[in-house]
């Protein structure tokens, strides 16, 4: 199986190496709705840490140093898009902030190219404080949701729904944050795209706060024949069929009609007539954050060049492990992965997974 495995990041190398970026360029995807300013802070030890926020308290507050600490860009939709741009593609965000929130969307947009000229301003910046703890980089996030709580179908312009019928790829994210407008926007988002033949791709993120609205989610928008491609992770699927396996992935495929590509921290998986499997990459973890998005821009990449599923999921796995592993949390360009996919060792695929049976 290992050889196999090489065999695809080889042929990988050569489809990335081939690409004119001319062409890659006339590749458009439209992410909607969810932007937050992202606010890092490192813990290296959960008991230490919760140990010196009791004793700052019981002293009525103070300072804790000595504390890493990062602000980036978040939000699925965002962050898939600024992905996206690196690689090479034209990505277009679509949502809604404050102006300040716009000012600072624009400074993370200008070193990758993502288009945010269909940015409403009116509304209020979403934010997330994000603690990842310990040498996992396990994230606990605390987030103001901000404008990202009511964007709809109806929140989107004329000129937003001619950019959607002119891309190739339309991605509805962050549904699990989206409490007012979330199944609204995806239910008729992908009804307008297919009316174009455009592809359409959903990753709710975490559903927690919405676990009760899961069965009409699932409905109206899983179930649905307007959704070609659904991403999950395992705390997604987990929330979506109760258990956080493969074998509820196959499960969950049979009743939709939609292609479920499910990532985990040990491989990823295409999950459609067949299922493919193919390991992550063997790198050092520095941040957790954000994996998932980066994930989903390496497998939007792989669809629209039309890759083999094995080739597919290697793209995604590359782009999510060289953004995990870089200590400037940076997205890859194609020339980055190149040289990253030649260079990383894959992991070992988990037992489990030979015994699937599709």
């Amino acid at each position: 199986m290992k050889t196999v495995h090489e065999d695809v990041k080889r042929e990988l190398t050569q489809i990335l190496s081939g690409l004119d970026p001319r062409e890659t360029k006339k590749l458009h995807v439209v992410c909607t709705p969810s932007f937050y300013l992202d606010h890092f802070v490192e813990v290296d030890d959960l008991s230490t840490f919760c140990g010196q926020l009791r004793t700052k308290y019981a002293g009525r507050g103070g300072n804790i140093p000595g504390f890493v600490q990062n602000v980036l860009s978040g939000g699925g939709a965002v962050n898939t898009a600024i992905a996206l741009s690196r690689l090479g593609l034209s990505s277009h965000f679509i949502g809604r902030t404050s102006e300040f929130g716009h000012h600072v969307l624009k400074f993370f947009a200008e070193n990758s190219g993502m288009d945010v000229s269909h940015v409403k301003t009116d509304g209020r910046l979403g934010q997330t404080l994000a603690i990842e703890i310990g040498e996992r980089k396990v994230n606990v996030m605390l987030n103001d949701v901000g404008s990202n709580y009511d964007f709809a179908f109806d929140s989107l312009r004329d000129t937003d729904l001619e950019l959607i019928e002119s891309s190739q790829l339309v991605t509805v994210h962050d549904w699990g944050t989206n409490v007012v407008g979330g199944t609204d926007l995806a239910v008729k988002t992908f009804e307008y795209a297919k009316q174009y033949n455009v592809k359409t791709y959903f990753d709710s993120a975490d559903p927690s706060p919405r676990v009760h609205e899961l069965p009409e989610l699932f409905e109206r928008v899983i179930a649905n024949k307007n959704l070609d491609m659904m991403s999950m992770n395992q705390n997604e699927l987990g929330k979506h069929t109760g258990g956080a396996t493969i074998e509820r992935a196959i499960a969950l495929k049979r009743r939709v009609s939609s292609r479920i590509d499910y990532h985990t921290p040990r491989y990823a998986a295409s999950i459609d007539n067949n299922v493919t499997f193919f390991p992550v990459f063997d790198v050092e973890l520095h941040r957790s954050t954000g994996a998932g998005d980066a994930w989903n821009a390496g497998n939007i990449f792989g669809e629209l060049l039309g890759v083999t599923p094995a080739s597919r999921l290697c793209l995604a796995n590359a782009v999510a492990g060289y953004y995990v592993s870089s200590k400037r949390a940076v997205h890859p360009t194609v020339d980055d992965l190149i040289a990253f996919v030649k260079a990383e060792q894959l992991r070992a695929l988990p037992p489990e997974v030979g015994n699937v049976n599709s």
